[in-house]
């Protein structure tokens, strides 16, 4: 049996997700910026808090396999 590693995104009110680049928006998990744990998102959104609010839309996290 293999597990399932989980990883935490960042998702915007409007159901997309933070992509890769960390400069646009996307609505596919495989193109989406992961983080191996929720602490290492939150720091991410801390330091990254401008380039990330710029959408105008509120961030949250979220976990998904």
């Amino acid at each position: 049996m293999q597990l399932v590693q989980k990883k935490w995104f960042i998702l915007f009110e409007s159901g997309g997700l933070l992509s890769r680049t960390g400069d646009r928006i996307t609505y596919f998990y495989d193109e989406a910026l992961s983080f191996g744990n929720r602490e290492e998102a939150q720091r991410y959104l801390a330091v990254n808090e401008n380039k990330v609010s710029y959408t105008g839309l509120r961030p949250s996290l979220t976990q998904a396999a």
